[in-house]
């Protein structure tokens, strides 16, 4: 369904939202630093016009001759500065694309298939089937779909319609109160479909942040869809079946090496300070959607993330510690103080640098050789045995130190004197 179709009464809530949503965002980037010139012929708007007519013709011709003649087309502009995809209409076509075609995971022990079929991205412009039904319908047994009552019944409904409820202030300000009610409603069930159709998944709190994102861009139907084959083709595969520390974190630890290779003195100082990993944590477990403050930025974010490497949230998370560099040198060299300020995403900022930093770190530092040969030098130099720094004296205080040096020395014979008396003492 694009915007273009034709909607039936069930459908009209989800268009209005997308169509509200679409309007903000256009009015955000009006706003923002990067778009402050309304002038059509100014740089980004020009930059931007161009995009939209390269989206056109590039989604016409993956209508005619399939989505895959034209994936690495849409990755380019999905991934491209400024706006990534610009507003949600092309969002709603491109995304289900790129979801169908997600580059393979970097594990490589990943042996999940796909249980998204070709059927369900029916067409390049991501016409679903409007016979799907509603996704909560009992009648959706015949199609080998839990249920309504089946998914009350499963182990983690509780605990995702707990933080479901609690995902308020994750709507953006624009949508109406009822409207958010009517969305919450219909996520819990559509996070506990994606988690029904593999026994293995295990639920982790942030993976609903992800799936309103999807349902805010998508809608409910489409939205499912995009969330079940991210489950099952990209790293929430792993997030969903292993521990944390096996995955995320795993992960993180790889951001450390960026850092040391980019920035050598920035890594050195986190790293004194023990800073660690956990800071970025949410980061990647949403695709940063819990961290964003802003809707525009999110989306954008996930533009980026859906059309790259499944490793380019840790370069984005890497980009975006570069980018508070300064901030971070004013901190005491304390993990409290660092981790603090890091796990805090300002309100504003560039979004179009990060994401370019990214991308020109993934260029220099591909992930075979972040994963291999960078993150065996990096380990042998943490655990380096290091050398005892010599004391720098002051050319103009040499005295000083030749006071120290006589005190220490005089103060040590006094010790072995008296200590020697004493033992003879003793000794007779």
């Amino acid at each position: 369904m694009s915007l273009s179709e034709p909607v039936t009464p069930s459908d009209y809530e989800e268009v209005e939202t997308i169509k509200l949503l679409d309007s903000v965002t256009f009015s955000d980037h009006s706003k923002s630093s990067d778009f402050a010139d309304d002038s059509s012929t100014s740089p980004i708007s020009l930059s931007v016009k161009r995009k939209t007519d390269r989206l056109n013709e590039v989604l016409n011709e993956a209508s005619v001759y399939g989505a895959r003649k034209c994936i690495d087309e849409l990755r380019r502009l999905a991934s491209s500065c400024p706006g990534c995809l610009v507003s949600s209409e092309y969002r709603l076509k491109v995304w289900p694309l790129l979801a169908e075609n997600l580059i393979g995971s970097h594990e490589p022990d990943n042996d999940s298939s796909s249980s998204c079929s070709d059927s369900d991205f029916e067409s390049a412009v991501s016409t679903f089937s409007e016979d799907d039904g509603d996704e909560q319908s009992s009648s959706s047994t015949e199609l080998g779909e839990p249920s309504i009552d089946d998914l009350k019944l499963h182990e983690e409904w509780n605990q995702v319609d707990l933080d479901v409820n609690r995902l308020l202030s994750r709507f953006p300000p624009y949508i109406p109160e009822e409207r958010r009610r009517s969305l919450q409603k219909e996520l819990t069930p559509i996070i506990v479909r994606v988690l029904w159709q593999d026994r293995s998944f295990r639920y982790y709190q942030g993976f609903h942040d992800v799936c309103l994102t999807l349902v805010l861009v998508l809608g409910s139907k489409i939205g499912y869809k995009v969330a079940k084959a991210l489950s099952t083709n990209s790293v929430f595969h792993r997030f969903l079946t292993r521990s944390l520390e096996e995955s995320a974190m795993r992960d993180l630890n790889y951001m450390y090496v960026l850092l040391w290779k980019e920035d050598p003195s920035l890594e050195r100082f986190m790293r004194n300070a023990s800073v660690g990993c956990m800071f970025a944590l949410s980061w990647i477990l949403t695709w940063f959607s819990h961290s964003l403050q802003e809707y525009t930025q999110v989306v954008q974010f996930f533009d980026f993330f859906l059309s790259n490497d499944p490793m380019m949230p840790v370069y984005v998370s890497a980009a975006l510690v570069l980018s508070r560099r300064d901030e971070i040198f004013t901190c005491e060299p304390e993990m409290p103080v660092i981790h603090h300020l890091l796990s805090r995403i300002p309100k504003e900022f560039n979004v179009d640098d990060v994401l370019s930093t990214a991308s020109k770190l993934i260029l220099n530092y591909p992930p075979t050789l972040v994963r291999g040969a960078f993150w065996d030098r990096y380990i042998e130099q943490v655990n380096a045995p290091r050398k005892q720094a010599v004391p720098r004296i002051n050319r103009y205080a040499v005295n000083t130190w030749l006071f120290a040096g006589a005190a220490t020395a005089a103060f040590a014979y006094w010790v072995f004197t008296h200590y020697a008396q004493a033992e003879m003492a003793w000794m007779g």
